[in-house]
């Protein structure tokens, strides 16, 4: 992880976003590369890369975004703005 623990991104967005579940799929499946799973309307994996970057992929496994190009704190900015979108919620 970067700069946040599991526990960190997981009360992050369960702060954010209502009517979503966050597991950490690390602690569940320890070989899977998967950070947390966030569950909602629809599924979505919040991963880390091996440059120890966040990517986002939906419930199919494509990616929705990547951290590579933008800090921590603009990436978790724009997850919970699509997340928010697709889940047809209001964020305040």
């Amino acid at each position: 992880m970067t700069d946040l623990s599991v526990q960190d991104l997981e009360d992050y967005l369960t702060g954010k976003l209502s009517g979503i579940t966050v597991i950490d799929e690390k602690i569940e499946f320890p070989q899977d590369a998967k950070a947390l799973y966030i569950e909602g309307e629809k599924d979505y994996y919040l991963e880390e890369d091996d440059q120890l970057n966040y990517v986002l992929k939906d419930g199919s496994g494509q990616v929705k975004l990547a951290q590579a190009e933008s800090n921590l704190a603009t990436f978790l900015q724009n997850v919970v703005h699509i997340i928010a979108e697709e889940e047809n919620e209001i964020v305040f």
